[in-house]
């Protein structure tokens, strides 16, 4: 049995939706419903998930923005899109992703079986048995060593939800929601423990290390240094160097 997701920003529709159709007899188990597309990438990001069927008009983020995210963060998800107007330019821009159709609102009973049909018959291609392991990610291992690489750049939160391909308002409540820290505080906090082990095991100019983990100025370096440690640079090296 594959699992399922189904988003819809219509509470009543959505539980119709979810408890209005043999779900099983199709080949699938809805596991969660959601009224936003922000509540399923965090639950995506959580529980591996075989297939999606999402709205195209929801608040803040829209169903397109989604698909985006799932097809680029779980590449064999199976994606089918509703909407109740007749636009098919939007099925169009969602081809690139895995779409397997495009379903119009007022839902038709046979229109939906034939997507699910469809989407059953490529999940099978993918998966040969519904007891077979399921698709995952991590995310947020992406985006530490996204970081990591970065960490001579002046990299904001805008950059790590570009390149985490969701937006800058959902990345924020995300990173903090996995990492207990805000962004800021963690790249403070990754940019310093890389300026210690230059400190620790090279011979590079404390000004230059500064540089190499993007502190504007030595000023700066120095006073977030002196925040976190409780001693300068050039006191850390001296007691933390290796012989």
């Amino acid at each position: 049995m594959y699992k399922l997701v189904i988003v819809d920003d219509d509470s009543l529709m959505l539980k119709h939706f979810v408890s209005g159709y043999n779900w099983e007899e199709m080949g699938f188990s809805v596991v969660n419903s959601f009224n936003s597309a922000e509540d399923c990438m965090e639950y995506l990001n959580n529980h591996p998930v075989h297939a999606l069927i999402t709205d195209i008009r929801l608040p803040n983020m829209s169903g397109l923005e989604l698909v985006k995210y799932c097809s680029e963060s779980f590449p064999d998800i199976a994606i089918v899109l509703l909407s109740a107007y007749a636009n098919f330019e939007y099925a169009h821009q969602a081809i690139k992703y895995n779409l397997i159709d495009y379903v119009l609102k007022p839902i038709d009973y046979d229109d939906l079986v034939k997507a699910m049909a469809k989407m059953k018959q490529y999940l099978d291609k993918l998966v040969p048995t519904s007891d077979a392991p399921v698709i995952d990610s991590t995310p947020m291992k992406q985006i530490k060593q996204f970081i990591t690489e970065h960490l001579h750049e002046n990299i904001t939160v805008n950059d790590i939800a570009s390149h985490a391909m969701i937006s800058p308002q959902y990345f924020s409540f995300y990173f903090k929601k996995n990492t207990g820290e805000t962004f800021s505080t963690y790249l403070q906090r990754a940019r310093l423990e890389k300026a210690c082990e230059l400190l620790k095991n090279t011979d590079i100019k404390i000004a230059a290390i500064a540089e190499m983990v993007s502190y504007k100025t030595s000023t700066s370096f120095f006073k977030y240094f002196y925040e976190q440690y409780h001693m300068t640079p050039a006191e850390y090296r001296k007691q933390y160097k290796k012989s």
